[in-house]
C-alpha cells in the first residue's frame, strides 16, 4: 500500500469511507505506474477510475458543506475546482502529445498522492472540526 488511509482519517465516517475507497483506487494506479510497461489503455482506465471517484467524492463533500452552511465552503470548493482544472489539463495533454505513458503515470501518481495528503490535512480536517464542534451528525 502506497498511501495508508488510516493516516488520513478525519473522524467523520462518511468522509473517511470515501477517502478509503479513493486510496484503494489511487494505490492501484500507483502500483500500475511502477511496472514501467503501461499501455495507453491501461493508463486511461486507471486515471479515469481515480479521477471519476475523486469528482464523485467532491460532489458528496460539497453537498454536505452546503447542507450544513459550512463557513469555509467557498475556500474548500476552490481547492476542488483547482483539482478539476488541473486534471482536465493533464488528461487533455495525454491525448494530444506523444508521451512516455509509464513516466507520465509515475509523475501523475506523485501529484495525486501529494494533492490528496494536502487536501485532507488542510481542508478536510477543518471541515471535520467544524462538524464535530457543532455536533452535526453525518
Amino acid at each position: 500500500m502506497i498511501v495508508n488511509p488510516q493516516e488520513y482519517m478525519t473522524g467523520i465516517p462518511a468522509i473517511d469511507n470515501q477517502h478509503a475507497h479513493y486510496v484503494e483506487l489511487l494505490n492501484e494506479f500507483v502500483v500500475g505506474s511502477r511496472t514501467g510497461n503501461v499501455s495507453r489503455n491501461e493508463f486511461n482506465e486507471g486515471v479515469n477510475k481515480v479521477v471519476a471517484y475523486a469528482l464523485d467524492h467532491f460532489d458528496s463533500e460539497e453537498f454536505l458543506m452546503r447542507s450544513i452552511d459550512y463557513p469555509l465552503y467557498e475556500e474548500h470548493l476552490l481547492k476542488h475546482n483547482i483539482f478539476r482544472e488541473k486534471m482536465d489539463g493533464l488528461l487533455a495533454e495525454t491525448d494530444s502529445v506523444e508521451i512516455n505513458i509509464g513516466d507520465y503515470m509515475n509523475e501523475l501518481s506523485k501529484w495525486l498522492i501529494e494533492w490528496f495528503k494536502i487536501q485532507i490535512m488542510d481542508d478536510d480536517v477543518k471541515l471535520a472540526e467544524y462538524i464535530r464542534g457543532n455536533n452535526i451528525t453525518c
